[in-house]
């Protein structure tokens, strides 16, 4: 999936609430990447691994401050 079609995709849910809390419940990288999969969001294991250890680290440098 090409930068732009993804942003495309990522801002059409960003107010999705539902699909937000969703998401934060899974457990695994394979669970994650289901659910991105129900709204057209289709990421390789790696990517889901990279976004999850990316915004851990943007919680905790938020938690921080």
């Amino acid at each position: 999936m090409e930068r732009k079609e993804l942003e495309e995709k990522l801002n059409s849910i960003k107010d999705d609430k539902e699909f937000w809390t969703m998401l934060f419940e899974q457990d695994t990288p394979e669970k994650i990447q289901a659910a991105f999969s129900t709204k057209g969001i289709d990421l390789s294991i790696n990517e889901v691994e990279q976004l999850v250890a990316f915004t851990a680290d943007a919680l905790e440098t938020t938690m921080a401050s």
